[in-house]
């Protein structure tokens, strides 16, 4: 399959939910292990881990185990007769000298390739990933404090809107009693941060003239993506912010007429979550 057939399929399976007023990244995730990952463990990343999480749930697999054929062959077993696999895709990144500049430019491309989930094969080897240790709701509340903390992040707290101030680099809060649970809380505080991570003096993010008037919506996808991954690592459920019927329209209409807004928007959620993230990994690197 092209990859440009891929992210039409991937956008239309989307689009069929948000229609519908379902958010596919609202899946309230509550395991690392819950993720969809291939048989290392290893989760797939981007709008590979939306699409399959989508699939998972259409067709009910058991288990969020994908694999190739050949390395279904590998662990001992075969795909079963008559499965048909599912496409995913890859970035491949190369450096080519430009001959009319003489730069060296970085050429990347998608790359798609089939998988099928653990359910659809026999007599695969797979030891199941023992469940994560569930925290208590007061230790995952201190994780979630200690990573924003290290994230660095200037965060006023009070009044009764949530919003990044891109002038003053300021992400206003109203404080955490005013939530109806925890999950509410920090949901909207990663979704905030996750604008703060789009910055000038951190990823840079814009998205040009491809998306025109309609790069706010993106942003605002973006922010909704990195919220979610943030708290499928952390064990926390992603509530539908109260401003969601707001964008949804607005989502809408950007993934009609660019079938490759989903993907563009995942993959820059990742790289905001990856950041986020890593701010905890180096403090803990720090004070080892």
């Amino acid at each position: 399959m092209k990859t440009d057939e891929l992210f039409a399929q991937i956008t239309d399976a989307l689009l069929v939910k948000i229609e519908a007023g379902v958010l596919p990244w609202h899946k309230p995730w509550t395991a690392e292990t819950a993720l969809p990952h291939n048989l290392s463990g290893r989760t797939y990343r981007g709008a590979n881990s939306f699409w399959l999480s989508l699939l998972q749930d259409a067709k009910g697999y058991s288990q969020p185990v994908w694999l190739t054929f050949n390395q279904a062959k590998a662990a001992g077993g075969v795909v079963k007769k008559g499965e048909k696999g599912t496409a995913v895709f890859f970035w491949s990144f190369t450096d080519k000298k430009n001959e009319a500049t003489g730069k060296v430019e970085k050429l990347v491309w998608a790359k798609a390739y089939t998988v099928f989930n653990l359910d659809q094969c026999e007599g695969v080897e797979h030891k199941a990933a023992n469940p994560l240790a569930r925290p208590t709701i007061f230790e995952r509340n201190v994780a979630a404090d200690d990573l924003i903390a290290a994230t660095g992040a200037v965060i006023k707290h009070g009044g009764d809107r949530a919003c990044y101030v891109p002038s003053t680099d300021v992400i206003c809060l109203p404080h955490k009693e005013s939530f109806s649970q925890s999950d509410s809380y920090y949901s909207t505080a990663f979704h905030e941060i996750a604008h703060w991570t789009g910055s000038e003096k951190r990823l840079k993010r814009t998205f040009g003239k491809r998306f025109g008037d309609e790069a706010y919506a993106v942003e605002e996808l973006v922010a909704e993506l990195t919220a979610s991954f943030v708290c499928a690592a952390l064990g926390f459920d992603n509530p539908a912010r109260d401003d969601h019927a707001a964008y949804l329209q607005g989502w809408i209409k950007v993934l009609k007429n660019d079938k490759k807004a989903f993907i563009t928007a995942a993959g820059k959620a990742q790289k905001a979550a990856d950041l986020i993230l890593q701010a905890q990994a180096e403090e803990v690197a720090l004070a080892a």
